[in-house]
Formats: structure tokens, sequence, C-alpha cells
């Protein structure tokens, strides 16, 4: 796959995600697409460590039936310092800025 078919893939899956059309997947946004699925915005976050692992990030998107490029796309957005893990800041400034 081209480099403009690869980017302009990421581009639709991002817009499905981003419904308003803000360029950002906000906190409604977000939910919206949990709630849809049957999931609560809340158990995200399993084992109460105050962020959300690579994993616990990973297992919520697959069971909200993403695929591994959606998965991963979405850890980068998120994931801003890199370290695998998505903290309150990370996610408020993906979703509010």
């Amino acid at each position: 796959m081209a480099l403009a078919e690869k980017e302009e893939k990421w581009k639709n899956i991002f817009n499905q995600l981003d419904t308003d059309g803000s360029g950002f997947i906000n906190m409604r946004e977000l939910k919206q697409i949990m709630q849809t699925e049957g999931q609560e915005l809340c158990k995200a976050d399993a084992d109460n460590t105050g962020f959300l692992e690579e994993d616990e990030f990973r297992n919520m998107l697959a069971a909200l039936g993403k695929d591994e490029e959606t998965i991963q796309k979405c850890l980068t957005l998120c994931d801003r310092d890199g370290d695998g893990k998505i903290n309150y800041k990370e996610l408020h400034k993906v979703l509010y800025q």
C-alpha cells in the first residue's frame, strides 16, 4: 500500500471516530462509541492505577471491534510521552485541545 493510501486510510478511520468533525476525538465521542458498544467509559482503567496501560487501552478498543491499525493510531494519538500509559492529562489534551 502506497504512503498516500495509508494516510487516506488513517484519515478515514479518524474521521469515523471524530463524529462532529472538530479534528479531535472528544470525551463525548469516545463515550458515545463505548456506549454504542455496551461498554462503560469508567471501566477502561481495570486495575485502578489512574491511567490506562497500553494493554488495557488495546483491549478496550479491540472489544469495540477496532482493528490493529486503528488501535495503533489511537495509541499514538493518546500516549503523548510514549511511556505505554495513557494518563488523564494525555487523554484530556487529545479530547479537549
